[in-house]
């Protein structure tokens, strides 16, 4: 017992000296500092409150993805936004997946879609699908 307690200590300990490294690092961005700090304030208030209500602790279900996220992003070294933004520089990978969506049913217009704009768009459909591709005109 007491070898595992020394080996939990010397990992938190390297822990704790790897988060000093990330907030005494000369070029570190704000927000990884503020991560940083806002993380650790933040376990800390729910497990102080979780002591007098106990239903609390929920919030480490929706807390603790976000801080290991977080930590993963800033030890990465493979892309400079998730490690300078640490889990908000994810969105930008995000919106990036949605970006042909958002291109194409907030901001193009009716005759400049690639291939199609969306005036020949129901015409090319109709064909696709062996169905009568003339529309009656008036009444």
């Amino acid at each position: 017992m007491h070898c595992f307690v020394n080996s939990v200590a010397k990992n938190f300990k390297l822990l704790f000296t790897n988060f000093k490294h990330y907030l005494i690092k000369p070029n570190c961005s704000m927000a990884r500092k503020a991560f940083v700090i806002i993380s650790i304030i933040l376990v800390s208030k729910v497990i102080l409150v979780s002591l007098f209500v106990t239903p609390i602790w929920w919030l480490f279900v929706i807390q603790a993805p976000l801080v290991i996220l977080g930590i993963y992003d800033m030890t990465q070294t493979k892309h400079a936004i998730r490690r300078n933004f640490p889990v908000i520089g994810n969105l930008r990978y995000m919106l990036e997946g949605v970006r042909p969506e958002i291109i194409q049913y907030f901001i193009e217009t009716y005759t400049e879609g690639r291939p199609l704009d969306r005036i020949d768009r129901p015409l090319i459909y109709r064909r696709a699908q062996n169905v009568s591709d003339t529309s009656p005109f008036g009444a």
